[in-house]
């Protein structure tokens, strides 16, 4: 009789407690949080900018651009300083038919052609070779609706500015400066998104 009434109590007590966690088990831990991904978010007007262009117009007329801005530059040499720096101006200014800008969490690469740039999101310099093959820092930086693509070396510097036109296209402005120019080289061009 004790047993049968030990038995139902300890039915009782199971039905009301649950059963009893085994004694082996260790104690069941919180979850971990989830671990935050190490990717800088990439800016709306970068986001926007991503994508591929090819140059609009004809490209003798930008070759035609990109010459006058060079004559305005070395308008103030003469002989054979002159003759030397359009050589390497026309060299490092050649037409651009296609430009690709592409992003991720940490960098921005921007081609040009067949040489493409890589630098870091946050706007710190990287290493380079020009596509003469001098070495070079690159970096980006953006500011409202444009980017801003900055390559240093020892001759010069040369600064491409990618914004949006009121007709949705893209221009890239260029500057390149030398402490061998009066002026700067300064053109403009102006390319239309892949398939539209």
């Amino acid at each position: 009789m004790k047993r049968s009434l030990t038995s139902a109590v300890t039915v009782v007590l199971l039905l009301l407690a649950g059963p009893a966690a085994p004694r082996d088990d260790p104690p069941t831990a919180a979850p971990a949080p989830a671990e935050t991904a190490d990717v800088e978010s990439v800016p709306s007007e970068l986001q926007r900018l991503a994508g591929s262009y090819t140059l609009l117009g004809n490209e003798d007329d930008s070759a035609r651009t990109i010459s006058n801005a060079i004559d305005t530059a070395t308008a103030e040499m003469g002989g054979l300083k002159k003759s030397m720096a359009r050589t390497r101006l026309e060299d490092v200014n050649k037409v651009v038919t296609r430009i690709r800008i592409t992003t991720t969490g940490k960098s921005i690469a921007v081609g040009m052609n067949d040489y493409e740039v890589t630098a870091p999101l946050d706007g710190s310099p990287a290493y380079v070779r020009t596509p003469a093959g001098e070495n070079a820092q690159a970096s980006f930086q953006t500011k409202t609706a444009t980017l801003v693509q900055d390559i240093v070396q020892t001759r010069g510097r040369r600064e491409n500015t990618f914004r949006f036109n009121n007709d949705g296209d893209l221009v890239m402005q260029v500057r390149e400066t030398s402490p061998q120019l009066a002026s700067a080289v300064s053109y403009s061009l102006v390319f239309r998104r892949a398939g539209q």
